[in-house]
């Protein structure tokens, strides 16, 4: 008799469970507006130490000259059409946000059409 009881409650109460589990929206639970920004915390990584590249004059450049700073490189090319002019006004935001902070961060744009994207 209590197996059968205990038989006909396990639906009842992983249903009971799941409903408990999911997400609320309602007023009883106020959820804070998504953030604009999402991050990674890259600290202590293994990768991307240093690189060496020309900037827009020719230079040679490398992560040492931007020491004490923080970079945000991005890979792009300027005839894109969507991504990457949304993706450079983000990084723009990013700064802006960090109030004097943002003095500190390099965005750097790499181009991945050289051809195309000159100085000129």
């Amino acid at each position: 008799m209590i197996a059968k009881v205990a038989k006909a409650l396990v639906p009842f109460v992983l249903a009971l469970t799941l409903v408990a589990c999911g997400e609320h929206s309602g007023p009883s639970s106020p959820q804070s507006p998504p953030s604009p920004f999402t991050s990674t915390d890259i600290t202590g990584i293994g990768w991307g130490r240093d690189f060496h590249l020309t900037d827009h004059n020719g230079k040679p450049r490398s992560i040492a000259d931007f020491k004490g700073q923080v970079v945000m490189l991005f890979f792009g090319y300027t005839h894109c059409p969507d991504l990457c002019p949304t993706t450079l006004t983000e990084m723009a935001q990013v700064r802006a946000k960090l109030g004097r902070d943002g003095r500190r961060v390099q965005g750097l744009f790499v181009t991945i059409d050289p051809k195309r994207d000159t100085p000129q």
